[in-house]
């Protein structure tokens, strides 16, 4: 449980600047993100807000603190970092449809509806409202009328608000900073998502401009998403394919850091409809106004400046003459008199004396502004600190003396702005909300009913029929309430209680059949935590921020709260201070710097006894608190810095809880079947957001498995199974079967919003969860079933190689088999047969591909999922070991050196393996040329040097002693007209011919008389140097000259008979990029189950790779056709031996290994020849990590089979 406030703001002393963000990771939208202050310094800010708030006689008396809740938003979000990171929100949503658009897909294959017994309904409040930014109407039909809200979406009425309808629910963003109508094609409405105040430095909620052509009925994006928000939309009337938007974002305290020059916001201009934007004026453009009579006129404006343009917005000028205090310039509203176009109005909140307050400036201008003039210097309290926040300005179309103007309160003049009265008066007192609210945000005029005038503040939507002197509520349908929290009371079937943002803590008191959509206010200000007395259900505790904790009889409502909290205010707590209620003995907690609880509470007088959680930052707050309803001395609690601490012992000694994030903690809930069990869930980006402890809370591991990189909020547990676990995320709410194994949306008919806090009604089965802008859903979580559907991979991702891949899937009947397809065209092969269980890590091969695909497959009954293609990015595989100060050539490995050849002159140097400094070195005599290729043979202990031209031709092979004399010439059958790598084989010297018509050939080494021939046929590559015999292939350095390759360096590995065959191969990627131009290629093959590679190019360099890197897990071409396969493996998934049977259609020679997905050798399994039929081998997997494994089957023909074998341990 977490307060989710409305909006995200920067309580910082310096200009904001972008945070760097760098893609890495499985995903393309992966960051890595770097701070840019401490933890002390943001945790400063949430102090100062807080300390702020305790001076501030305007927040006390009217329990508002604007600053303190954007910095509690922002702060939960971004830390330990700087800023929220932009472009995850958007991320995370778009895997969230992905799975669900596949379990809907899956869901109706086998003839059902998602969750069909599980859908989300909406319970109210209706009457509470919500802040409301932008408000348009039908430009012929004054009954239709569009409201944004805030976090919300758009509503629409057709009867003049008397009934209210959300059409944006399932849009990307539901949070609406502006809305337009085309004035030719009233059915095209715009609307613009990212609120100004609401994460205003990187627009975490906004995702752009959106298009609807049915009167909003549904919804296009149409671009601008880099925007943090969008304020206003204007739709010119004479040419409606030209728009305008104005785009910003705030600063708070000192809020006149500048016009934000050199980010994405500003003023954007289309000229087709929407479907390009430009963008004209750079920096926050906050307010714009558009005169009437000619659209190609407008102003806008932002924190220092003023601009006009008389070209329909291609170009603008500034006109500040007359405006006074710029530099100390929050925010500029500005409109035109619509009965006299050429005057413009304009509302300035400046820093005022002391810098505790906005001071309120209404400046004319009656030459379009050209030069402006001040008409009032309002009451000093009309902003307080909030001129930013609630700032607007409008004139009466039909009296040019009749100004309304909105800051906390409504104010109107009606002699053109020499004296105003408030209208709605709701500073400092008990109001009326059916008749008014604090924070105005919008004032719109009805053109065609004269006296009709609409305000929206942060209570709705409100309607005035007497040019703005009354209002009446208009928002009885609409559901928009921005909730903090939810308590229900588990002795009543329907009672809920819930904390919004800036609409008091209010009580759903409902009758035992049903909810009602008419609540009841209890507390005021911005309400948090409510606690139901579990031994008197009448009894509520509420706080408002930072702590202020009150008791309310829910029997005597006319009776005044109680605070209750005055024993603990000296230790004031976070802006949203966690209560809880002991289930066991009653007591009520309340966890701040240290944690309070009481002895008395059903008192006149109330006593606490504090406990000291013993936080390594005393001076840090707690934000999540949970007692255990097992054992009243168990407790846990975690503060702003994400120090989590736990007591078994009723608070004598608590201890650090390990193996958790750096970030915010949301939530902690005690399991309420297994009393050692505790689950916490955090906010923030790039790491686990769900976590759980089977010992209380002193180790926690990791269960967010598939969840998408969003922050987590609130958790609950199905108190009969405590396997179902329930989370509320920034996107809305998912479902674990499997205590956290794998994660499903559970969000059908639940709108894309928030979900701060949830609770389960025990009795009654549901769900109920507390959004940030749509008020409370319920749903049943009864006969939850999960269609057949691949959870991840679901396609697009790309996953660095070689790696593990966690293979999760959900609604399969019994074991599956888990299979996989690395090219599109291969097919796919079984690489886990019948598993139990919803996961699966597969580890990948060092293998280039974007058209990887997985597929499950249910081992009876029919169910199958298949994954989208993803991609396998393989990071580099070569690292340059050095760059000698000589020009390294030709290279053999001899015990544990590398001997190295030099072009520039005779030595050979003798550098030790694997770090290559040099021993000594040897100067070659006897022959002369430039060596091309150096080999060793082990058993007679001396050198082969191969010395040709520049073009491989008139070549000659030198027997070299270990002192680098020529002791012999081998002869080269004269058929061989150029050579481009020689090595030692069994038979004698085997040598390679580069060309198109190349090939490898063995000669006897003493009499040069050929013995075998393998032209290199099918086997593709240009450009083959060096060769290194392993006893079994050939390996060469190639260059691939095919079109499309990404990478053209390959190593080859051959195996020969009647032609050469490609047996392996290995896509070579440098960290530089590129391509490596091999000059000779050595191999060091002291270990037996890893054999390590060395090669030079053509620029001198010694480079380094291991040749487990080989895909050795991939069948050759031949293998289908080969006359050897595999039989039965058993047991297959082993946990100590299994049996493999080896069917041969001749007698052969084989060779058995058991190879790992990186391409290792973990074990050599059988070396010999079989007979003809069926043959039987045991594998030994003791000792070896549990996995997917490969048998790997080598003919004496080269042919590779394999086939996977799974090892449980």
């Amino acid at each position: 449980m977490h307060l989710l406030p409305n909006s995200i703001e920067r309580h910082a002393r310096t200009l904001v600047t972008l945070l760097t963000i760098l893609v890495a990771g499985v995903s393309t939208m992966s960051a890595q993100l770097l701070p840019r202050e401490s933890a002390e310094e943001q945790g400063r800010r949430l102090d100062e807000a807080r300390e702020r708030a305790a001076s501030d006689p305007f927040t006390e008396s009217s329990r508002e603190d604007i600053v303190g809740r954007n910095v509690w938003y922002s702060f939960q979000r971004s830390f330990p970092f700087d800023v929220v990171p932009a472009g995850l929100h958007k991320h995370a949503l778009r895997q969230m449809n992905s799975v669900r658009d596949r379990m809907h897909a899956s869901a109706v294959k086998s003839g059902a509806s998602l969750f069909a017994a599980n859908l989300w309904s909406e319970i109210g409040p209706l009457n509470v409202g919500g802040r409301i930014r932008s408000i348009v109407l039908h430009p012929t039909n004054p009954q239709i009328m569009y409201v944004g809200a805030v976090a919300g979406g758009v509503w629409k009425t057709t009867d003049g608000g008397n009934t209210w309808r959300s059409t944006f629910d399932k849009q990307s963003s539901i949070a609406i900073g502006a809305i337009a109508i085309d004035p030719v094609n009233p059915n095209i409405v715009y609307a613009g998502t990212g609120e100004m105040r609401v994460a205003s430095d990187i627009g975490y909620l906004a995702d752009g401009a959106f298009k609807s052509t049915d009167g909003g009925e549904t919804w296009r994006n149409i671009g601008l998403n880099d925007l943090s928000s969008i304020c206003k939309i204007h739709v010119h009337k004479s040419n409606p394919q030209i728009i305008y938007i104005a785009s910003g974002r705030l600063h708070i305290v000192n809020r006149y850091e500048g016009d934000g020059l050199g980010t994405s916001e500003g003023f954007y201009r289309s000229t087709d409809g929407g479907s390009t934007w430009k963008q004209i004026v750079d920096g926050n453009v906050i307010e714009m106004a558009v005169n009437p009579a000619n659209n190609d006129e407008l102003v806008v404006t932002t924190s220092r400046a003023v601009r006009r343009s008389v070209d329909g917005g291609a170009n603008f000028t500034q006109i500040n003459t007359g405006i006074a205090s710029l530099l100390g310039t929050a925010r500029m509203s500005v409109t035109y008199d619509p009965t006299t176009p050429t005057t413009v109005y304009l509302l300035q909140a400046f820093i005022a004396a002391g810098g505790k307050s906005h001071a309120a400036n209404l400046y004319r201008s009656t030459n379009s502004g050209d030069d402006w003039s001040l008409v009032k210097l309002l009451d000093s309290r009309f902003f307080a600190f909030q001129g930013d926040y609630n700032n607007c300005v409008a004139i009466d179309p039909n009296d040019p003396n009749s100004i309304l103007v909105g800051g906390v309160d409504l104010w109107r003049s009606t002699d053109g702005g020499s004296e105003f009265y408030n209208v709605t008066n709701t500073r400092g007192s008990v109001f009326d909300s059916e008749l008014s609210h604090p924070d105005q945000h919008v004032i719109v005029f009805d053109h065609l009913q004269p006296g009709v005038v609409y305000i929206g503040n942060d209570g709705g939507v409100y309607k005035s029929i007497t040019s703005g002197d009354s209002f009446r509520r208009l928002h009885s349908e609409l559901a928009i309430t921005q909730f903090h929290t939810v308590e229900i009371d588990q002795s009543r079937p329907y009672r809920v209680y819930g904390g919004t943002q800036d609409n008091n803590t209010q009580a759903g008191i409902s009758s035992p059949t049903e909810y009602t959509k008419t609540w009841t206010r209890l507390l005021g200000g911005d309400g948090f935590w409510v606690v139901v007395d579990n031994t008197n259900p009448d009894i509520v505790y509420a706080e408002y921020q930072y702590g202020r904790v009150h008791r309310i009889r829910m029997n005597e409502l006319d009776s005044s709260p109680v605070e209750i909290g005055g024993g603990i205010q000296s230790d004031g707590g976070a802006w949203s201070t966690p209560m809880a209620i002991s289930p066991i003995d009653g007591r009520l907690y309340s966890a701040r710097g240290k944690v309070h609880r009481t002895s008395t509470q059903r008192d006149s007088t109330v006593t606490w006894q504090t406990i000291n959680p013993g936080y390594q930052n005393v001076n840090r707050k707690s934000v999540a608190l949970a007692l255990s309803p097992h054992d009243a001395a168990k407790f846990i609690a975690g503060n702003d810095f994400g120090d989590v601490r736990f007591t078994v012992d009723d608070g004598a000694l608590w201890l650090k809880a390990q193996n958790l994030p750096v970030r915010f903690p949301t939530d902690l809930t005690y399991d309420p079947i297994d009393r050692n069990r505790v689950y916490a869930t955090f906010s923030g980006f790039k790491t686990g957001h769900v976590f759980v402890s089977n010992d209380n809370g002193a180790m926690f591991t990791d269960i967010t498995a598939n969840l998408p990189d969003v922050p987590v909020n609130t958790i609950e547990i199905d108190p009969t199974d405590s396997r179902r676990l329930f989370i509320g995320t920034d996107i809305g709410v998912y479902v674990s079967l499997d205590a956290g194994g794998s994660w499903f949306p559970f969000s059908e008919r639940l709108p894309v919003v928030p979900v701060a806090d949830m609770k389960i009604h025990r009795t009654r089965r549901v769900l109920i969860a507390a959004t940030h802008g749509r008020s409370m859903f319920e749903a049943s979580i009864d006969n939850i079933s999960i269609p057949a559907v691949l959870l991840a991979p679901i396609g697009g991702e790309v996953i660095a190689t070689p790696g593990d891949l966690m293979i999760r899937w959900g609604g399969f009947n019994g074991p599956v088999n888990v299979s996989v397809s690395y090219r599109a065209g291969d097919p796919f092969t079984v690489i886990a047969p019948n598993v139990v269980g919803t996961s699966f890590k597969l580890q990948l091969p060092s293998l280039q591909t974007t058209t990887a695909r997985v597929r499950v497959e249910a081992v009876s009954g029919g169910q199958t999922a298949t994954s989208g293609e993803f991609t396998l990015n393989v990071t580099s595989n070569i690292e340059t070991v050095v760059t000698p100060a000589f020009f390294a050539e030709a290279i053999a490995v001899r015990n544990d050196e590398l001997w190295v050849t030099s072009r520039t002159d005779d030595s050979i140097r003798r550098l030790i393996l694997p770090g290559l400094s040099q021993r000594g070195a040897v100067m070659r005599t006897g022959f002369s040329g430039r060596i091309r290729d150096l080999a060793y043979d082990t058993r007679a202990l001396v050198f082969y040097a191969l010395v040709t031209e520049s073009d491989f031709t008139n070549p000659r092979i030198y027997k070299l002693d270990t002192n680098g004399a020529a002791i012999a010439t081998i002869t080269i059958d004269p058929s061989i007209a150029r050579v481009g790598g020689i090595d030692v084989v069994n038979t004698g010297i085997a040598i390679a011919t580069p060309g198109a018509d190349g090939r490898i050939v063995v000669i006897d080494a003493g009499t040069g008389a050929l013995t075998s021939s393998s032209p290199y046929g099918s086997v593709r590559g240009d450009w083959r140097r060096g060769l290194v015999w392993n006893g079994r292939t050939f390996t060469q350095g190639v260059v691939r000259s095919d079109a499309g390759v990404a990478f053209a360096s390959e190593v080859q590995q051959l195996s020969i008979s009647d032609s050469a065959r490609l047996f392996e191969s290995l896509t070579i990627i440098p960290a530089s990029g590129g391509q490596v131009y091999f000059f000779d290629l050595a191999a060091d093959a002291r270990q037996s189950t890893r054999v390590v590679y060395y090669a030079t190019d053509t620029a001198g360099v010694i480079y380094r790779f291991v040749g487990a890197q080989f895909s050795s897990i991939r069948a050759t071409d031949d293998a289908r056709t080969s006359d050897a396969r595999f039989g039965d493996i058993a047991p297959n998934p082993v946990r100590d031996a299994a049996t493999v049977s080896i069917v041969l259609e001749h007698a052969d020679d084989i060779q058995l290994d058991l190879i790992n997905a990186a391409g290792e050798r973990i074990a050599h399994i059988f070396t010999g020849r079989l007979d003809r039929g069926v043959s039987e081998r045991a594998v030994d997997v003791r000792g070896v990590a549990g996995g997917v494994y490969y048998l790997v089957m080598t003919t004496t023909s080269g042919a590779r089979i394999v086939t996977p074998i799974v090892v449980i341990q």
